[in-house]
């Protein structure tokens, strides 16, 4: 039970560093792969550029991306799940992380409550936030760097 807590304890650290979503999904398997968990899923407030690459999430609409360490699992095959919400930097709701389990057989041997006492929820949250404002910065940029013409007179054929 120790050694899960301080797994969980040492994920913000490892989230700060974090600049992809394959990063992300990397260091949230490592530390919860441990724990008992099979997955996660993360349901965003709001969606997301279709423009935006949401590698190794499977598709699965602009709001919702689930990842299972096996990817032939699915939400469905889940026994049960715990979510949290994801408080933006400004308090307002960013959007939810949810845990998925299988295994009824095995105990989870962890405190529940370091998910959010070690500041793991923050951690998660302020990463998403981070590379979702960058998603959103990628199109105003693009859309800057598109030549502008100046407006002249009627073309006469």
């Amino acid at each position: 039970m120790i050694a899960n807590d301080i797994g969980i304890r040492r994920a913000p650290d490892a989230l700060g560093s974090c600049t992809t979503l394959a990063q992300f999904c990397e260091i949230l398997q490592q530390c919860l792969k441990p724990v008992g968990f099979d997955g996660f899923g993360l349901y965003l407030s709001s969606g997301l550029p279709a423009t935006v690459e949401v590698y190794p999430f499977p598709a699965a609409g602009g709001r919702k991306f689930k990842f299972f360490w096996n990817h032939s699992t699915t939400s469905l095959e889940t026994n049960w799940s715990m979510t949290f919400s994801l408080p933006r930097r400004n308090g307002k709701r960013l959007g939810s992380l949810t845990l998925y389990r299988k295994n009824l057989l095995s105990p989870l041997w962890m405190d529940l409550d370091v998910f959010v006492a070690t500041g793991f929820t923050n951690a998660v949250a302020a990463v998403v936030e981070k590379m979702q404002d960058s998603w959103f910065a990628k199109p105003r940029k693009e859309q800057r760097q598109m030549p502008e013409f100046e407006k002249v007179g009627p073309v006469v054929a």
